[in-house]
């Protein structure tokens, strides 16, 4: 995705599913080896991978909360939804706090390998 790649913000896309059990089905743009890509698998109440969720040392980068999320469900309902379209937005939000932090001791607006590089590097994932 060109526009991350410009203006220096990581592109933060979902595991999706099926690919660690087919090995040999590609899911993009998570399967792109770009630093400006961090790909997040779903993680349960439990702190382990959503049975539903893609996994493995090469094909995802962190795991987030994604199961059983409580989230708006369209026309002025709400209720639970799981998948790892539920996990992303929350390292989304941790990627704008960092980047916010970064900058406030620093003094400048870290890039996007930077935060990446923060991120993996401090959690335990």
């Amino acid at each position: 995705n060109g526009r991350y790649i410009s203006d220096g913000h990581p592109d933060n896309t979902s595991a999706g599913y099926d690919i660690d059990t087919h090995p040999d089905w590609t899911s993009y743009p998570a399967a792109y080896d770009l630093d400006n890509i961090i790909t997040i698998a779903s993680t349960d109440r439990t702190d382990t991978i959503s049975a539903f969720s893609n996994y493995g040392q090469t094909s995802v980068d962190i795991g987030a909360p994604g199961s059983e999320i409580y989230s708006s469900l369209g026309n002025s309902t709400y209720g639970y939804k799981s998948g790892t379209s539920m996990a992303t937005p929350m390292v989304a939000g941790a990627l704008s706090l960092l980047s916010k932090y970064l900058e406030y001791i620093n003094g400048t607006v870290p890039n996007y390998s930077e935060l990446k590089a923060q991120l993996l590097d401090h959690s335990e994932y």
